[in-house]
Formats: structure tokens, sequence, C-alpha cells
């Protein structure tokens, strides 16, 4: 009895130990069913539900490679990136087609510690749960469609673009399947700036340089309607002046310009009004990479420049900085002004005064450095009247230069750093 029961036992060990692999591990073709095989080493923990999770995941990379011959990854052109893109986001998004999966079985590989899981999921149970989320989406893109024609037929573009954004990131996680609103709505993106037209008025302008006062209106349009409260920005691409940077447009798709100077010894300038930089940085930047390359519409005003330049006679009442004068008459005389030495001959009588006070030295991470405080004063005058014009004034401009550096070598830098602001600064408020 005990002989019977010994072989027994050594029957069943032997049975366990040369079981056969399940056909699935290796066979997984069905014709009316997907096969996921998905495994996890025993020494994981959770190993049983990491095998499943990785046995729908098999599932869900074979349903994502299902392109629809009509789905947008199917239908639209797109680069290598943009494909790998969106295989990522459709292999996670076909998890939510696998309702109605049914468990084949499990096996244990004890020679490898490795266990597995099958998983099966119906073609007909896929098909119905693809139909179903097909038409979700559809008539969740339908409305978003709807409202982004509405807002475009009332010229409210960003609002369009908001509407079509939104969809589009509705449809993203499935654009492998049957969806035709996902094409409209990507086109309907795209096109969203097609047909943008700027028009000036006046197209062309006779003034005198320096000081002026006109108005430029510009109106955009899209396919005949007006678009609003867009922004604009205008800048001079000839001469130079002052006008105002941005406006945006109103009900009636117009945005008032004001110019109020012209500094320019060029018989001629151009102003050139286009839609403001914000607006290209304001789009989502998920899609601002799939749109082509957009056709801004910009529109000129051509501005005949009559030069009248006013004689200037530039008066030192003490400069702390020996070479601000040479770099000061040069500015002027780019700005529509004759210098003269003699101020007896001159219009406007320039009265500068500049000082440069040292603070001390600023300990530095790998060396010291001097600290000087900067200022500068100009009082323009009429120098027929004795009117005062304007005053220009940089109050304690912060300059640092090394502690090694000499005094010549600090007071450069500082004259550096001043002309620098007066240059950015001072040729916007010539009007006079």
């Amino acid at each position: 009895m005990k002989r019977t029961l010994l072989f027994g036992t050594l029957l069943l060990v032997a049975v366990t130990a040369f079981a056969k692999e399940p056909a699935w591990l290796t066979d997984r073709s069905e014709e009316s069913a997907y096969i996921g095989v998905g495994s996890s080493t025993m020494d994981t923990p959770g190993w049983e539900q990491a095998a499943g999770q990785n046995a729908l995941g098999d599932l869900a990379r074979q349903i994502s490679v299902l392109v629809e011959t009509n789905s947008f990854l199917a239908t639209m052109e797109m680069s290598k990136s943009d494909k790998e893109y969106f295989a990522q986001t459709t292999q996670a998004s076909s998890k939510n087609l696998l309702d109605g999966h049914e468990l084949v079985g499990t096996y244990k590989d004890k020679k490898t510690n490795t266990y597995f899981v099958c998983y099966r999921l119906d073609k007909k149970t896929y098909l119905r749960n693809k139909t179903k989320k097909e038409n979700e989406l559809s008539s969740v893109g339908s409305s978003y469609l709807n409202e982004a024609e509405q807002a475009l037929s009332k010229g409210e573009l960003f609002r369009a673009l908001t509407y079509y954004e939104k969809g589009l990131a509705e449809m993203e996680p499935w654009l492998f399947l049957d969806i035709p609103v996902a094409n409209d709505l990507y086109r309907g993106y795209l096109s969203a700036f097609d047909g943008l037209k700027l028009t000036v008025e006046p197209a062309s302008l006779l003034l005198t340089a320096g000081a002026v006062s006109e108005d430029i209106t510009v109106r955009l349009t899209r396919q005949g309607a007006n678009i609003v409260n867009m922004p604009l920005a205008a800048s001079f691409i000839e001469g130079s002046g002052v006008i105002s940077e941005n406006r945006k447009t109103d009900a009636q798709g117009i945005a008032s310009f004001r110019l109020t100077a012209l500094n320019t010894k060029e018989p001629v300038a151009q102003i050139r009004f286009a839609l403001a930089p914000e607006v290209q940085r304001g789009l989502s930047a998920a899609y601002k990479r799939l749109m082509s390359v957009q056709n801004w519409p910009e529109a000129l005003c051509r501005v005949q420049v009559e030069n009248e330049a006013k004689t200037i006679y530039l008066h030192n009442a003490g400069c702390d900085l020996e070479n601000l004068m040479p770099q000061l008459t040069s500015i002027l005389g780019n700005n529509h002004f004759t210098v003269t030495p003699d101020p007896d001959e001159a219009e406007i009588f320039a009265d500068i005064r500049n000082n440069v006070e040292y603070v001390g030295v600023i300990p530095g991470e790998i060396y010291n450095l001097n600290e000087s405080l900067v200022n500068l004063q100009i009082k323009f005058y009429d120098n027929n009247t004795q009117h005062l014009l304007y005053t220009y004034s940089v109050q304690q401009l912060r300059v640092l230069s090394p502690e090694k550096n000499s005094v010549e070598q600090t007071m450069n830098q500082c004259t550096r750093e001043l002309i620098k602001r007066v240059q950015r600064e001072l040729p916007k408020k010539l009007t006079f």
C-alpha cells in the first residue's frame, strides 16, 4: 500500500513538472477575437495583477494600430515625431474599448518563475464598443464645430479658436477611429487665419519730420466679416518715429493708431501694421506644432517726409564723462537736427549736465565690483524765446565695473551704459 502511494505521488510530481504550455502562449491567431497575453515575474509584488494589466495592454496595442480608412491618422500627412506622439496617446485610450474581454487562462512557468495571463476580446464586441465611442465623439465634436463656426461668422476669432482647440482635445486620443468631425475641426482650426485682410486708411501721408498728430485707422476682416478684439501692432520698417504700438480692433474691426512724431532724415518712412506678437504666443502649444506656415496679414502706410532739420547747439554745462558730448552730437544729428558750433545760429539750445557718483565696492563671487551712479540732464530751449521745450533726465543709472579697472575704463563703461539708455529713450521725445 505504501509503495502504491509513493508511486502515485511521484507520478503527480512528474505530471506537474512537465505540464504542457497552453497553446495561447505561442499561438494567438483567432479570426473571431483579439488575443492579449501579458506576463510578470513572480518575484514582483502584485505579480498577478501586473500580468493582467500587461495582457490588457497587449490587447490595447493591437486595437490602436487598427487605423480606420477614413480616420484622421489615415487621411492627414504628418511627420514621424507626430506619428510617434499619436501612437502613445491612442494606445492609452484603446484600453477604454476593451469592455467585454474574457479571461482565457493563466500559466505559471516555474523554470523562469514567470506568470502569464491571456485575455480574449471578441471582435464583434469590440466593434460595438468602437461604434458607441465614435457616435459619442461625433456628437461632442459636432457641438464644438458648430460653436466655432458661429463665432467665426461673428468675427470672434479667438472664441472660435477656443472651440476648435477644445474639440480637438476631445478627439486627440481617438484619432485612429472613424470620426469625420475630427478632420473638420482640424481643417477649421488651420484655416481660421485664412482670408484675414488688413486695410489701412490713409495708405499714404505727406508730413514734415518732427512733431505731428495724425490718426491712422486699420481694419481687420476675414472673408468679409469684421474681426473684433484682435490685438494689432504698428512698427516702422523704414525711418523712425513715435506711433501707438498696440491697439485692439473694436466691434467694426477697426483699430485706431496715433502718429505723433517722425524722427528721420530719410525722404520716405513706412509703417507696418500686423497682428500683435501675443496672438501667435497665445495659441495652444499642443496644436501650434501641427499648424502649417501661416501668411499673417499686414498692411503698410507710406509716409513721405519733408525734412525741416532744426539747428541745435549743445552746451556742455559740466560733464564728468569726457566722451559723452560726441555721442550726444551723433544721436541728435541722426534725428532731424543739425548740430552747429555757433550758439547764435541755433534754433534750439541744449543745456547738458552730467555727473558720476562713486558709491563703493561690492564684493563678488569671482571679483569685486565698483558701483557708480550716473546722472544726466538735458534741457532743450527755444533759442529765440528762451522758452523751455523739454527736459530729459536719467537719474542714478547703476553701473558696475570690475574693481581692477582704471578710472578711465570705469568712466568709459559708464558712458556706454548711459548712451544705451539715451539711444533707447531720447529719440522718441524729440517731438519739438
